[in-house]
Parts: C-alpha cells; structure tokens; sequence
C-alpha cells in the first residue's frame, strides 16, 4: 500500500506468483476439507484473469483443462463479480446442469483468497 493509504503498488512477477500460491493453497484446502479430489469436480470456475493463469492453477489443481470454464474473453476481468457472471450464464446455457460440482476460486486485493464449492 502506498503512503496515501489508498494507493496499491502491483509488482509484477512477485504479484503473479504469489496470486498463484493463493489460488492453489485455496483450491487444495477448500478440496480437502470437504474430502474431495480434483476428479469429484464437474466444473472448475475461477475469479476470470488471463487465461494462461487460470489455466496454470487449474493444472497445479491436477484438474483436467475440459472442466475448466474460462469466459474472460466475453465477460472480461471484473475481479469476484466475473465469477457469478460466469456462473449465471453457463447455469442458463445449460453448461453446467443440475447436480454437478463447481469449484470456484478467486484471489483480490491485499491478496485476500477464497473459494467456494457450488452443488448445482
């Protein structure tokens, strides 16, 4: 944070790896806890960065690249809101269907991290 209080300072390389820590350390905790692998998983539904990141976490998740659900190209970052945007839309195109598992990451500023397990 900078000395205003309100500024942040984003640098770089050591932002991205340390995002991809968070996005991991959240992924394998919220998986364990609830006793699940990443085989139980239908879907995987991260906060809509770069694509090769979310690409990247789905891998260290050890969850194969067809569950992952990547629609920044359309709906572009907007930090968590992407991923309730995400949902919404793949829930009304009949993408992800009643029953299935969603996984859903998302890491903010102050490297804040979370996720969530939606049983659709």
């Amino acid at each position: 944070w900078g000395a205003d209080g309100r500024s942040l300072f984003v640098r770089g390389a050591r932002t991205q790896a340390a995002s991809m820590e968070l996005f991991l350390e959240s992924g394998r905790r919220l998986l364990e806890r609830n006793h699940l692998s990443p085989s139980d998983i239908d879907w995987f539904l991260p906060a809509q960065t770069h694509v090769q990141a979310v690409e990247a976490v789905s891998d260290g998740l050890g969850i194969p690249r067809e569950k992952l659900i990547w629609h920044g190209d359309v709906t572009g970052y907007s930090a968590s809101a992407s991923i309730a945007c995400t949902l919404a839309e793949q829930l009304h195109a009949r993408v992800i269907e009643k029953g299935d598992l969603v996984l859903s990451l998302a890491v903010g500023a102050g490297m804040n991290s979370g996720g969530a397990l939606y049983y659709c």
